[in-house]
């Protein structure tokens, strides 16, 4: 079995319902695809999904959370890094542009669409090296 480097994000109680945005997402994509085409759909797309979704009862009340893969920075953080090479924006734009036809040709509307909601994709695998104990330490 080969490692690979997942994040979990956890939603508030009071955010965790049957209807918020990633539970959403999952659905529709299981709905469209099934569940062993789930990670097929997600690599091949300008969006992620979530890989598995799951509850979990705390004294603050259930949270639902979300098994991802690991993204890069954020969009925001990144642009002093895209600079003026009108190659790079221009398929940034292009993916961006994708991932909302996508959503949109599943019913699905981003309402906070913005570039600090806008996550880099890494290169398969360039985290697989990584120690458990360098992962905890790294800088955030």
């Amino acid at each position: 079995m080969r490692k690979a480097w997942r994040a979990v994000k956890i939603y508030t109680a009071d955010q965790s319902s049957d209807d918020c945005a990633d539970a959403m997402v999952a659905g529709l994509f299981r709905s469209k695809g099934g569940e062993s085409d789930l990670k097929l759909q997600a690599s091949c797309r300008s969006i992620t999904v979530p890989l598995d979704t799951f509850c979990r009862d705390s004294p603050n009340g259930r949270h639902f959370c979300s098994v991802q893969p690991v993204l890069g920075p954020r969009l925001s953080d990144w642009r002093s890094e895209i600079g003026t090479d009108s190659a790079r924006v221009n398929d940034l734009c292009r993916q961006m542009v994708e991932g909302l036809r996508d959503l949109h040709q599943m019913g699905i509307c981003h309402n906070d669409f913005r570039r600090q909601n806008i996550l880099m994709k890494l290169q398969p695998g360039c985290l697989n090296d990584i120690s458990e104990e360098d992962m905890r330490h790294s800088p955030r």
